[in-house]
């Protein structure tokens, strides 16, 4: 609304008064749109804020207090998704579009514009008029005029354009939702696998700080027999070299460690040398379901249907192919007659539709209707118009190569999910086997027949199993989440669910 006044100190009680009634007439206008209060942060909801810093100290330890506190697989995909900056832009991004959805929905509702304006000529100098036999006298026109008016406009019939600008605005929200799912599973999943890698950094450098401290261990113990003479000098530079290898392993191992960590750090939004770890996993679900599907095999066919029925992008396809859809329709409406019923109510002084004109304010209204269309615009929507019909098709065509590529990724990660599990079968057998070879070489060399080789072979292989073991483990978790992500879940909303079918205490 523009109001324009000037000089209002000499337009009286009577402008007050106007101005006041053109207030309360457009106060409705404005009631249904009530300031709103700051908005939250966009970057994660009220309940993963919560949750994420609940499990969490109420601040992070500064490098410097080097205190690492554990970080479960839950708490650190919700503090990613709260810490994320992407996730909070296509938020943005989000809000954008139901505000401008919102918008669109108000084309249905009259225009109300208001105005005033005063206006001082210069003088004139009045005359007369002859009629028959009488004259005249024509008094000069006021210098001052002041004129208060209320116009409002309200469609009748738009040739579909309002309903075409509603369908765009609403594919537009709906891409833009679908974005935002997209990257709350992506960065759901890079915390998810950042915290399997800590997790398996961890234990690599665990498991071969253990064989460093074995080799440590036994290298002493080649230098005491040498010194007894019960033992060779070429024992005790086998376990010297053993003890060398060991340790460059060890020290590799921490770097892989402490990178690992900081990846995760930079994922959580804390700095990048704060020291976390990441909780004992829970011991491998092979037999947990996939992608809310219950079983640990669920049919490729069941996935698929759930992947097409789930999956941001094909929601995102979807809207891309009503956003062109609207376009069409928009450009076809262009070429239609608008209609709209039009009403001014006009307070002003002196009365224009009065000659001669007088000093005083007077009512003055008008109500009509306007039909308007832009011929000369015809052969411009025409060519609009196909060329939004062939974006639409290509739209359509999209979505078929979307539907394609989710059908190839789950087969795929079903096959890896597979895989996976039976390497991991494989290494816990082969863990096993390592364990009981290597009790026969202790026995065997505390009985003398064995040699100092043959009891650090079982010890390195011993370790490789471990570690091979483990990795195939995180292998296997990984490809789940892969395949999970692929059916349409994400690892926020599987934890919540975990999370809350958790008996309580637990």
């Amino acid at each position: 609304m523009t109001i324009a006044i000037t000089n209002i100190a000499r337009l009286g009680a009577p402008a007050v008064l106007i101005a006041a009634v053109l207030f309360a007439a457009l106060s409705p206008a404005f009631a249904d749109s009530p300031p709103e209060a700051p908005a939250a942060p966009s970057s994660a909801t009220p309940e993963a804020t919560s949750q994420a810093t609940s499990a969490l100290p109420a601040s992070a330890p500064t490098p410097q207090q080097q205190q690492p506190f554990a970080l479960d697989l839950g708490t650190a995909v919700r503090r990613a998704i709260a810490a994320s900056p992407d996730l909070a832009a296509v938020q943005d991004a989000l809000a954008a579009s139901e505000a401008s959805y919102d918008a669109t929905l108000r084309q249905y509702a009259p225009s109300a514009v208001a105005s005033a304006g005063y206006t001082r000529s210069s003088p004139v100098t009045g005359g007369s008029i002859t009629v028959g036999p009488q004259t005249v006298t024509l008094h000069a026109p006021p210098q001052d005029s002041t004129s208060f008016r209320l116009g409002l406009r309200q469609p009748l019939y738009s040739g579909g354009r309002i309903e075409a600008g509603i369908a765009a605005a609403s594919a537009a929200e709906g891409s833009a939702r679908a974005d935002a799912r997209s990257v709350r599973r992506s960065v759901a999943s890079m915390a998810e696998r950042a915290w399997w890698a800590l997790v398996l950094a961890a234990e690599s450098e665990e498991a071969v700080a253990e064989n460093y401290a074995a080799m440590k261990a036994h290298r002493a113990d080649a230098e005491r027999r040498l010194a007894q003479g019960t033992g060779t000098k070429n024992e005790l530079l086998s376990w010297e070299m053993q003890e060398i290898q060991a340790g460059v392993a060890s020290r590799a191992a921490a770097t892989d460690l402490e990178a690992a960590r900081a990846r995760l750090d930079i994922l959580l939004g804390l700095p990048w040398n704060t020291p976390i770890d990441a909780a004992p996993p829970p011991p491998p679900a092979l037999s947990a379901g996939i992608g809310g599907i219950d079983g640990a095999t669920p049919s490729t066919a069941a996935l698929i249907d759930r992947a097409l029925s789930t999956r941001p992008e094909i929601d995102s396809a979807r809207a891309r192919i009503a956003a062109q859809d609207a376009a069409e329709k928009l450009a076809r409406a262009s070429i239609l007659p608008s209609v709209s019923l039009t009403g001014d109510l006009v307070y002003a002084d002196p009365n224009p539709e009065v000659i001669p004109q007088q000093e005083g304010f007077a009512f003055l209204w008008d109500v009509g209707i306007v039909a308007s269309i832009d011929v000369g615009r015809v052969p411009e929507s025409l060519a609009q118009i196909e060329a939004a019909r062939a974006e639409a098709s290509q739209a359509r065509d999209s979505l078929g190569r979307v539907r394609d590529e989710l059908t190839l990724e789950l087969v795929q990660d079903s096959f890896d999910l597979e895989k996976a599990r039976d390497s991991y079968l494989t290494s816990d057998a082969a863990v096993n086997l390592a364990e009981e070879n290597l009790r026969v070489q202790k026995d065997r060399f505390a009985a003398g027949v064995a040699i100092a080789s043959e009891l650090a072979d079982a010890e390195a292989s011993l370790l490789a199993a471990k570690l091979d073991r483990f990795r195939a483990r995180v292998a296997w978790e990984l490809a789940r989440a892969a395949l999970r992500d692929a059916a349409g879940g994400d690892a926020a909303s599987e934890l919540s669910s975990r999370a809350a079918a958790q008996p309580q205490g637990k």
